[in-house]
């Protein structure tokens, strides 16, 4: 008796067994050869984004914030818009930004994102004076200060290679955290503009400073190599 596994073939179509039994054979083999198929296609994709250059990252997106009632958290998808129109949440490489528009009860934010992510940080001109709290930041292309208001980061931050802070004319910056990192930095500090290091900072630098530009340090530390 045959299984419900085996195909039954009429006899006048014995002549089928031959091709059916090649046909089974080569599917075995083929559900055996997917995985390593993938790993090389995956590893050849890899190998032409370093060859042309191209950065995954930068199909990363632009995230706005807007803040929720009875939340405060980076973490939470639903406080940013995002630039594709997608549903987020924030992810590493992406472009924070914030304006006047937050809908939280309080201007003071929690970081629960991933310790360490990857961003840049954009405070746009007429942005309200947040405080972000909360896990360590790694910067990513480069943050800008272009408010009046004060903008402070408590959280501990981490300078990649090539690191650029920009603070407007009339802004005011503070880290409240330790910088850490080393590379090419530069600070620049618009005329009127002023930025704070209150931490005991390690990061290894050059800076530019504009005149009646202000740098203020709270704790030794270098400013130059």
């Amino acid at each position: 008796m045959k299984t419900s596994s085996q195909m039954l073939i009429p006899r006048h179509f014995a002549f089928l067994n031959g091709p059916i039994a090649l046909i089974k054979k080569v599917s075995r083999r083929a559900a055996r050869m997917l995985p390593a198929v993938a790993l090389r296609s995956s590893a050849a994709v890899l190998a032409l984004f370093a060859l042309f250059g191209f950065n995954p990252q930068a199909l990363a997106e632009t995230d706005t914030w807007q803040g929720s009632a009875g939340s405060t958290d980076l973490a939470t998808a639903a406080n940013w818009t995002y630039s594709s129109g997608g549903s987020g949440p924030v992810a590493s490489g992406d472009a924070l930004v914030f304006t006047n528009s937050n809908n939280s009860t309080t201007t003071t934010l929690t970081d629960t994102l991933a310790s360490n992510i990857r961003i840049s940080i954009t405070w746009a001109a007429g942005a309200l004076g947040y405080t972000l709290t909360g896990n360590s930041l790694q910067d990513n292309a480069g943050w800008a200060d272009n408010s009046t208001n004060i903008e402070t980061i408590d959280n501990n931050v981490t300078w990649a290679a090539s690191h650029s802070v920009t603070v407007a004319t009339g802004g005011d910056l503070v880290f409240a955290g330790i910088v850490s990192g080393a590379g090419n930095f530069q600070t620049n500090i618009n005329s009127g503009g002023v930025i704070t290091f209150m931490g005991a900072n390690t990061f290894a630098t050059a800076t530019a400073i504009l005149a009646n530009a202000t740098i203020r340090l709270r704790e030794p530390h270098r400013l130059w190599d």
